[in-house]
């Protein structure tokens, strides 16, 4: 009934956990076997992948939550329902495991994946488990076996990045090649990139993906503007390295968990190859592995290194992922390592024997998820929360509601509401849009919110003693109070010093004579916003542009919503168009302005072969209030367009805007002439 990363008929729904070629196996452009369900990372990279791919089969799912699908028993021909959950595999942008429950019991496909249990994605992962399981227990574990044997132990992802950095450095005056395959691997270059300031050169169909991921401005195909390159790990060799450096003085890094033999220096035989590793007893080849993850680094040639960085779990954390789980049931996914063995046979002291799984795990991880507190050891993100102890009320993100907008604030946990009840709401000026990667922490002894650039966007902004011991608790009241945990009787700080909208008995509104300000409760701006100050974005229709203080600008054929609130600095009115688009009438024949953005706004995709195909769509839809086409995906507006910022160097994003043709500027009005900057914009008609 469902096949995950298999692609052969007889299934009625498909699954894939992310967009590697060895899970893709079967899977073409001309696929017509049935739905198939993914990321949404994932499928806005299957154009590129699969060029001509019939996108209305794509199933978009989030992670963290349930979907209940309808399938028919073979056997019976009735209809039964199968749920499934997807959770972050951390391995690749957009990787998925799958988690199902249905007639045939609990099971878990983890596809490639990676467990490091001090990660932030690994700690949600578990959590989103925990909360799911619930006290029941997974049959049958389908699992990551690349490196199921004890000889694999390397370190972690960021251990493993300063080594490739310590590397770089060591060469000041050499290029620097990494091998990397066509996906994956992004988080070491950003690391990189970020390290040292520079940007990193990747072959053209790489800084697609990269423009994909929004990861570009790290990247550039111009090979003058940095000595460091990643290259198609199937191009990385000896003899590209040897040809390089009869040029140029290059050192080549390969990224990997594998083991990876290279041809001596003046070698002819075969034996001196990779191949040469299957003659070897497991006793040698374990041994050889063991010194390599000892050494983490190895010098494999005058011109190459290899460091163990890999997406894959290594076996302290597969050991670690089983225990946590306790399966009764085991199977790998992967057949083919070079060092395969069954799952099972290293692991078989584990499943299905409660006595060597940790007993307590669960019950201390529940407590965990459902305490009260945030302390040195526990951050929130995504989904996470806190609870206070007789679950009155609750602290997590929450989204404000239509937008794409998320804040952190306290809600009340027994009222049942979506969007919640929310009472107070810590980061009300500014919202953050990814919550999976912003995180709520204790930082030098202040509870802080980090975006997911990893930038603080609020604090709690107070002077304490003792950093190491400071703790949030939500209380049931409603207040949340920082502490020394060594004097939790006085608060360092509390939310009813800071009220919102809403006031909760045992809050004071008074004036704060310590703070030297009223404490009053100010309302929202709207349902969607709980700021109270103007906007520091642009309104609909207008762009800000980078200088000392905030400037906004009508697009082209648009005038200010509101005159007098433009003329006082408010812009968050936005603006409209100067006449109004009439859908169907000749008189009022419409055009389009192209403007260059830094980023799209949030958009919809539509199926098009061409930009050709992309405009016709938008001019024809009366709805439609802007198009883009870029790496072959249109995107269409049809609301406002908002979060518009100028790009003035042009790298980044064409945006074409539809207004009517009486308002264009005078100037030669011929197809893709330029007629140069109005309003702060690059305006061209179209």
């Amino acid at each position: 009934m469902i096949s995950v990363d298999q692609w052969s008929s007889g299934s009625q729904i498909y699954f894939l956990t992310h967009l590697h070629a060895d899970h893709t196996v079967g899977l073409s452009p001309r696929w017509n076997k049935g739905p198939v369900y993914c990321s949404r990372i994932t499928a806005r990279l299957f154009h590129p992948k699969f060029p001509g791919f019939d996108l209305s089969l794509l199933r978009v799912i989030e992670i963290g939550r349930w979907y209940s699908l309808s399938l028919v028993l073979p056997s019976t021909g009735m209809e039964t329902k199968v749920q499934v959950m997807a959770i972050d595999a951390n391995h690749c942008p957009g990787a998925f495991m799958y988690l199902f429950r249905g007639e045939f019991g609990i099971m878990l496909y983890t596809g490639d994946f990676r467990w490091e249990v001090t990660s932030e994605i690994a700690q949600m992962g578990k959590t989103m488990l925990l909360n799911a399981l619930k006290n029941d227990k997974i049959d049958t574990l389908y699992i990551d076996n690349t490196y199921c044997n004890p000889s694999y132990s390397f370190p972690s992802r960021e251990v493993a990045a300063q080594q490739v950095v310590n590397i770089i450095n060591s060469y000041p005056e050499h290029d620097i090649i990494i091998g990397i395959d066509s996906l994956g691997k992004e988080d070491l270059l950003l690391y990189i990139s970020k390290m040292l300031k520079i940007k990193i050169w990747v072959w053209p169909e790489r800084l697609q993906i990269m423009h994909l991921l929004g990861l570009h401005a790290n990247f550039t195909t111009k090979t003058t503007l940095t000595r460091v390159r990643a290259v198609p790990r199937y191009s990385f060799s000896v003899e590209t390295l040897e040809g390089l450096n009869s040029m140029r003085p290059t050192i080549g890094i390969l990224p990997s968990g594998l083991p990876w033999a290279l041809k001596k220096a003046g070698c002819k035989d075969k034996s001196c190859d990779l191949s040469s590793m299957k003659t070897e007893t497991n006793i040698d080849l374990h041994m050889n592995i063991r010194n390599r993850y000892t050494n983490n680094i190895e010098k494999h040639h005058q011109y190459i290194y290899t460091v163990p960085y890999s997406d894959h779990s290594c076996f302290p954390e597969i050991l670690e992922f089983v225990k946590f789980l306790c399966p009764s049931n085991i199977k790998g996914i992967v057949s083919s390592s070079s060092s395969y063995v069954d799952p099972r046979y290293h692991l078989r002291n584990i499943i299905g024997a409660s006595s060597l799984c940790q007993k307590s795990v669960t019950e201390e991880e529940r407590e965990r998820v459902e305490a009260d507190t945030i302390s040195a050891n526990r951050s929130l993100a995504g989904d996470q929360t806190i609870t206070s102890k007789h679950d009155n009320f609750v602290l997590g993100f929450f989204k404000a509601g239509n937008t794409s907008n998320y804040y952190v604030g306290i809600w009340y946990k027994k009222v049942a509401s979506n969007p919640p009840s929310v009472v107070w709401v810590a980061n009300r000026e500014i919202p953050v849009s990814d919550r999976v990667n912003s995180e709520l922490k204790i930082v030098d002894g202040n509870l802080v919110l980090l975006n997911k650039f990893k930038l603080q966007i609020w604090s709690t902004n107070v002077t304490t003693t003792n950093t190491n011991s400071v703790i949030a608790v939500i209380h049931d009241d409603g207040n949340l109070v920082l502490t020394d945990g060594s004097n939790s009787a006085e608060p360092v700080w509390q939310s009813f010093d800071h009220p919102v909208n809403t006031w909760l008995p045992g809050a004071k509104l008074a004036y704060d004579y310590r703070r030297k300000k009223k404490q009053l409760l100010t309302s929202w701006k709207s349902e969607e916003n709980p700021d109270v100050l103007f906007s520091p974005l642009c309104g609909a229709f207008s762009t800000s542009r980078e200088t000392q203080m905030l400037i906004c600008d009508c697009l082209t054929g648009f005038k200010p919503r509101s005159e007098s609130g433009w003329n006082q600095s408010d812009f968050s009115g936005g603006c409209v168009r100067k006449t109004e688009l009439q859908c169907g009438r000749n008189e009022e024949n419409s055009n389009f302005i192209m403007i260059n953005v830094t980023y799209l706004p949030s958009n919809n995709f539509v199926a098009a072969e061409s930009a050709g195909e992309c405009h016709t769509t938008c001019m024809n839809n009366c709805s439609c209030n802007a198009y883009s086409f870029a790496y072959n995906e249109c995107s269409l507006w049809d609301g406002e367009l908002l979060d518009l910022s100028v790009d003035n160097d042009f790298n980044g994003k064409t945006v074409y805007v539809k207004v009517a043709s009486k308002d264009l500027p005078t100037y030669r009005k011929k197809h893709g002439f330029p007629v140069g900057p109005v309003s702060g914009s690059f305006v061209e008609i179209c």
